[in-house]
């Protein structure tokens, strides 16, 4: 931003940059002054994280309670009153964020710094009981750190009550993001009613397209709004969703959702007999009709951290919802490991815990906590394993890729000796990636040689 080569740039231009967009006239300031925490547009309502949330921490019965309607009282952020007018609750919530900012404007740093890890010590300063409502800490029901999905991560419809009062309160759609759900948004259909998740934000993992440690790669899509009628358009990243040769690197998304749309957008494989609740795709997205080929959907399966993708056409989708069968296998069928962003600072519900201790347990096979060599061998037969060691160990043999994660070289690999070898993923303690490849050599089949 600046016009410097980045070696040019020094640490101190780095901190004084952050204190220049917090200052008065700052552009963070600013944003913060004139933001609001959620927005209602006619028949659209727009939050952060989500209405309703069934993994939260501290509030709520078993992590779950619905954030429509709460906004905080007192200056801990402990309570919260009850508003049932839509439009009232969105006045008076943003309203307590703005006296929130005013807070911290007031008084930006602490009457005494911080000294240990709790309530009391981190809510002396102003605002910060609006921190608290954006972290996992949060013990008012949030819209911002927050997401309702299935445990698996599949997506989760709204309950029968939520979505009647939405209607009776005259919204058609809601629109969040926070939690990246694949390459493109998800569709959550109801009767009358849909849900948005329009975050991609890891959508192409270690791509390194526009900067090293580049998640996002070039998939881009857009929600456009037109009184009724709800368009999502784009693609998705050049790493795409397909292994295959077969299909192109980039998959043209088009489509209209919600009143007029696509009738199929957002359906759910029936669980049957033969689909499992682990067995299950849901339509995705409708793929465009480019270079020759017919229009056709793209399918998705979610299993914790790993996105399966499949394109099918449109007789093949009714065919296999309909009859309550396996969805069989085509060359288009890929795996991607992924991140939902946001893992809510502990291990949420379902999953193995972060990215990082879910690779570790795909290569402890004998569930002993230790990996031996020969454990790591054969863990990588598995893609996911390979794509992970790849991060950190680009084009690495696998004697070198052992001798470094046993650090001890006791012959065996702790889950604390692999998390901090494993850099540059969601969930491992470093950000940093060891990344011997420029963008365009990046590849999306990672090699791992022995």
């Amino acid at each position: 931003m600046s016009g410097k080569e980045a070696a040019d740039v020094s640490d101190e231009d780095v901190i004084r940059s952050y204190e220049e967009s917090i200052a008065p006239g700052g552009v963070m300031r600013e944003y913060l002054r004139l933001s609001e925490l959620v927005c209602i547009l006619r028949s659209t309502i727009f939050v952060h994280g989500q209405v309703i949330g069934n993994d939260f921490v501290n509030c709520g019965e078993g992590g779950v309670a619905q954030s429509v309607g709460c906004v905080p009282l007192g200056s801990d952020c402990t309570t919260w009153s009850n508003v049932p007018d839509l439009r009232q609750w969105a006045n008076e919530l943003n309203a307590w964020s703005k006296k929130s900012i005013a807070a911290w404007e007031a008084q930006p740093t602490w009457k005494r710094p911080p000294t240990e890890s709790i309530d009391k010590d981190w809510l002396g300063r102003g605002g910060a009981d609006l921190i608290v409502y954006g972290t996992p800490a949060t013990r008012v029901p949030s819209v911002v750190y927050c997401r309702w999905l299935e445990v698996n991560c599949m997506p989760k419809p709204y309950p029968d009550s939520l979505v009647e009062y939405l209607k009776n309160e005259g919204i058609s759609r809601v629109i969040v993001g926070h939690t990246p759900h694949g390459n493109c948004p998800t569709v959550i259909p109801h009767a009358g009613l849909s849900v948005i998740m329009g975050d991609t934000s890891y959508s192409s993992m270690k791509s390194d397209l526009s900067y090293r440690g580049d998640n996002r790669g070039d998939c881009v899509c857009e929600i456009a709004l037109a009184g009724s009628s709800c368009r999502i358009s784009g693609r998705t990243g050049s790493a795409g969703t397909s292994d295959s040769t077969e299909s192109p690197a980039h998959q043209v998304v088009n489509y209209y959702v919600g009143e007029g749309g696509d009738p199929h957008i957002g359906a759910v494989q029936p669980i049957s007999e033969e689909v499992t609740y682990e067995k299950r795709f849901f339509v995705k997205a409708s793929l465009a009709a480019l270079e020759g080929r017919k229009s056709r959907y793209l399918l998705c399966r979610v299993n914790g951290f790993t996105n399966t993708y499949q394109e099918e056409t449109k007789e093949q989708v009714v065919n296999v919802f309909g009859s309550g069968s396996v969805l069989p296998r085509n060359s288009s069928r890929s795996r991607r490991l992924t991140s939902h962003g946001e893992v809510f600072g502990h291990s949420f519900s379902g999953a193995d815990g972060d990215v990082v201790e879910h690779i570790f347990r795909m290569c402890d096979r004998d569930r002993d906590t230790m990996v031996t060599r020969q454990e790591l061998l054969t863990a990588c037969s598995d893609y996911q394993v390979r794509l992970a060691l790849t991060w950190s160990f680009p084009d690495a043999c696998l004697q070198d890729v052992f001798a470094e994660l046993d650090a001890n070289k006791d012959g065996l690999v702790s889950i604390e000796e692999f998390r901090a070898s494993i850099k540059g993923m969601p969930g491992s303690n470093e950000g940093s990636r060891r990344a011997s490849k420029s963008p365009s050599e990046a590849s999306a089949s990672p090699r791992i040689t022995d």
